[in-house]
């Protein structure tokens, strides 16, 4: 065989053993996300679907179950499909691999801590006490931001600036201090944490380089657009109350007002 053919072929296997890895840690990520969700599930199995309140009967669908019982369904759906397909691709790829070696932990591993980490700062950090729209626009733009920078300094950053309000946010509530909704406090908490989503936005946009600076724009849209739309359908489409309403569905609140004047 000529040796320009077989050097041409030896960066192959290297190739089918790094995404074996890859597929590896996704088995792992995604029993991360599995195990979060059905959390998410059972929690929410535990709020009232229906029943009367003050003299008023409230219906199945304006439940305060509903929104996280759909997230939650969702998040274990997609967790359930990213575990099988990968679980595919690895014994396509390594027949005889063991796919929950302890070899994982150095790679895969990370990728599912900090996965997890997002998500408890999201869930049980800002979005018991936090406007929805504000938090979820900080947690998606820091979730995708740490996957498109390749500074470590940058996703450092990133990761530091959810964190760092999650645990404020819980301290002061565990402590008894956090305002009421709707609140001159509560506005004063989501303005505070809109300060810190801007911040993330530019420090997103300042450690992005070279290629990653065509994403700056569609990850910043996809991320204030994503909370706005998602919040918008099941407060007015779906009728079902946000977990916290705050600063940022007082502003939707004007908005939705409006246009409900110039179609009424």
């Amino acid at each position: 065989m000529d040796p320009d053919d077989m050097s041409e072929m030896e960066p192959a296997p290297r190739e089918g053993e790094a995404l074996a890895s890859l597929r590896k840690a996704d088995v792992w990520t995604g029993l991360v996300l599995a195990v979060v969700a059905a959390a998410m599930v059972a929690k929410a199995l535990t709020f009232p679907l229906a029943g009367t309140y003050a003299g008023v009967k409230n219906a199945w669908y304006v439940s305060p179950a509903l929104f996280p019982l759909m997230v939650g369904g969702m998040l274990f759906a997609l967790s359930a499909g990213l575990v099988a397909r990968a679980l595919r691709d690895y014994r396509a790829l390594r027949p005889d691999g063991h796919i929950f070696g302890v070899s994982l932990a150095v790679a895969g591993g990370r990728d599912a801590v900090l996965i997890a980490g997002l998500l408890a700062a999201y869930i049980v950090g800002l979005v018991p006490r936090t406007d929805f729209v504000v938090a979820t626009a900080l947690f998606l733009l820091v979730f995708m931001g740490v996957y498109v920078i390749a500074s470590r300094t940058g996703r450092t950053v990133l990761v530091a600036l959810i964190a760092l309000p999650s645990v404020l946010a819980l301290a002061v509530a565990v402590g008894g201090g956090w305002p009421a909704p709707r609140s001159g406090g509560q506005f004063t908490a989501d303005g505070a944490l809109a300060v810190v989503l801007a911040a993330a936005a530019l420090a997103f946009a300042a450690f992005a380089r070279g290629e990653e600076r065509r994403r700056i724009v569609p990850v910043l849209a996809s991320a204030a657009g994503t909370s706005v739309v998602l919040s918008a359908v099941f407060k007015y489409g779906l009728l079902v109350p946000l977990p916290r309403e705050g600063a940022g569905v007082f502003l939707m609140d004007g908005v939705a007002d409006r246009i409900a004047a110039l179609f009424g």
